[in-house]
Order: structure tokens, then C-alpha cells, then sequence
């Protein structure tokens, strides 16, 4: 395996962007799923889904967490192009494997299912 050390890096107009931001800026983990039938269409970290009831869809993770102290932050339609609005929420504590998620109809915050739910995730992974 390789390695590759750097003090600085720059963009293509010089531009200098900080270490920092690239390694822990990104997004560690995110997943654009259906919450109807836990398909997924596009994922980063995640090793599997399991539909667990209405609008509520546990993410397992490939790589765990280094602890519960990661962020999530999500949004979703209900029917892919013009649908009512919803948000996704943590449903339960975050576990370091495993995140389950509610997705739910804005106007009324009612469980609801989305065909697109989208989540990213922030934090250090173990």
C-alpha cells in the first residue's frame, strides 16, 4: 500500500484548501434509498437496508462509527418529482453499526413512505 503526505493542497486556480476540510469535511457515509421498500439507488458506507414499518428504514454500515457522536442530516419526496415535501429524523439512539430513520410528511408529521429519501453523515469512523 501507498501513501501519500501532504502539507498543502490547491486547486487548479492555486487556490489552497485545508487538510482539515478535505479529510473531515466529507461526508462518510450517505444513502439515497426508498423508504417504501429500503432499495437503494446510491450509497457511501452502506453495507446493507432493512425496511422496519412505514417510512422507517435501519442503514447498516460497512465501516462502523468511531462513536455515536456523528450527525445526520436528510430530506425526502413522497413521490420523486412533485410530491409533498417530508423530512427524515433519527428514530431510536445511533448505534455505531447501525442508524435506523423516519421519514415523514412535513405538512402533518405524520410516518409516511418516500420513494426518495436522501441522507449524508458526518463524524470519524472507527
Amino acid at each position: 500500500m501507498s501513501t501519500m503526505k501532504s502539507a498543502i493542497i490547491s486547486d487548479l486556480d492555486d487556490n489552497i484548501v485545508d487538510t482539515n476540510t478535505v479529510i473531515n469535511g466529507v461526508a462518510k457515509a450517505y444513502c439515497n434509498y426508498s423508504s417504501t421498500d429500503a432499495t437503494v439507488r446510491k450509497s457511501l458506507n452502506v453495507s446493507s437496508t432493512v425496511d422496519v414499518a412505514t417510512g422507517r428504514t435501519t442503514l447498516n454500515w460497512t465501516n462502523v462509527w468511531l462513536d455515536i457522536d456523528y450527525v445526520m442530516g436528510g430530506c425526502g419526496n413522497s413521490n420523486g418529482t412533485t410530491g409533498t415535501n417530508a423530512y427524515v429524523t433519527m428514530l431510536g439512539p445511533p448505534l455505531v453499526t447501525s442508524y435506523t430513520t423516519q421519514f415523514a410528511v412535513a405538512s402533518s408529521a405524520a410516518d409516511g413512505n418516500g420513494t426518495h429519501t436522501q441522507t449524508a453523515f458526518h463524524g470519524d469512523l472507527a
